[in-house]
């Protein structure tokens, strides 16, 4: 058929079509079996190497199309130890199928009915011991996500703490900060429109990107840009949402280079739970133990009272003086309400005016 044989039993073909096991007596198990391929070419290197460990019987099966010709390639280890890399020239490898409509070269798997794993990468350098999910030397394995509903789910597997990585690298920076901007790592969320690839955007306030401790959701983004952090109701403002389910504090922690300079947030140990201002002594610091401000929900602010003082008025200043600049008059307030600010007198000197909703202004004090 054009390539030679050697001492070895080896498979011929008929025509394009399928190949099949000569002499057809029964072979022994674990002989070495070499089938070299395309029969039509007259070279060794035209040719390919299948290594196969049979049983008994005979086996058949389509490897070539008709012209232009298509062979699978197959190395045989040296010392026959059935290390065998494989080479496909063109097309699609299927398994279980090998029809897809919208793939010209690369490897389609129909799973049937099955619903366990699609797809397993191994190393005999790993042992994780996860064995519920997949073999001990898996990092790596996919597979639906509901049996019936379909979705892909990914698995990585590790002895240490990084089980998942990620990488984007790209060539060139995207420097848009608007919804036209992209980055070497870019998730996309869309939604079913009719057979289209693209699908269309999500309705309004649906989520688009949830972050998950196993099975609580913990960090999610919706439709309108807000980020929910461990939230038990739905809002629809576009603002950052966190609260804390226990009795802790909730806040961030912010500041220039590698220091953490000031915190703010909810301190649970003021009652009331008010919205604190507080300095950092580093960056495992907590609220309640530098406040410099706190505003409560009654609206009332205290400003250098203490670590966790409430304020008892509605302004309410700790040690220190509050200074006023000379302004215009300011006009009168509404009902039951006074304004007080400081005014040039017109001789040069300072006065301490008040001003009542009447429009009638009263010195309180002048410069001397």
């Amino acid at each position: 058929m054009g390539c030679e044989s050697d001492a070895r039993t080896f498979y011929r073909f008929s025509g394009n079509s399928s190949v099949t096991l000569e002499p057809s007596a029964a072979v022994a198990s674990g002989t070495a079996i070499t089938l070299k391929l395309p029969g039509d070419y007259p070279s060794t290197a035209g040719c390919a190497w299948l290594h196969d460990l049979l049983g008994a019987g005979s086996w058949s099966q389509p490897l070539l199309t008709s012209s232009p010709v298509q062979f699978l390639r197959l190395g045989l280890g040296a010392a026959a130890d059935g290390t065998i890399p494989l080479y496909v020239n063109s097309g699609i490898v299927g398994i279980g199928e090998n029809v897809n409509a919208n793939m010209t070269t690369g490897l389609h798997i129909n799973q049937g009915a099955a619903d366990d794993l699609a797809f397993c990468v191994a190393s005999s350098d790993v042992a994780h011991g996860i064995t519920a999910y997949a073999p001990t030397s898996a990092y790596g394995i996919m597979q639906k996500f509901s049996a019936t509903a379909g979705g892909l789910k990914f698995y990585g597997f590790s002895e240490a703490n990084m089980a998942m990585v990620i990488l984007g690298m790209s060539v060139t920076d995207d420097t848009t900060k608007t919804t036209g901007g992209y980055a070497p790592f870019t998730f996309q969320a869309g939604k079913k429109a009719g057979a289209n690839p693209w699908g269309t955007n999500v309705g309004t306030n649906a989520n688009v990107l949830c972050i998950c401790d196993w099975a609580t959701s913990l960090w999610i983004i919706d439709k309108e840009g807000q980020v929910h952090m461990n939230e038990t109701s739905t809002d629809t403002w576009p603002t950052i949402d966190m609260k804390q389910s226990s009795t802790g504090d909730v806040g961030i922690r912010y500041g220039l280079g590698s220091t953490i300079s000031y915190m703010m947030g909810v301190d649970n140990s003021v009652a009331g739970d008010p919205l604190v201002w507080s300095t950092a002594a580093s960056a495992t610091a907590v609220l309640g133990t530098g406040d410099i401000m706190i505003l409560t929900s009654a609206g009332s602010l205290g400003v250098g009272l203490g670590a966790g003082v409430a304020p008892a008025t509605k302004l309410d200043i700790g040690a220190g003086a509050i200074t006023l600049s000379e302004m215009a008059a300011p006009g009168a307030g509404a009902a039951n309400t006074c304004r007080i600010y400081a005014v040039d007198n017109g001789a040069g000197k300072t006065q301490l005016m008040a001003v009542f909703a009447s429009g009638a202004a009263q010195q309180i004090a002048i410069e001397p």
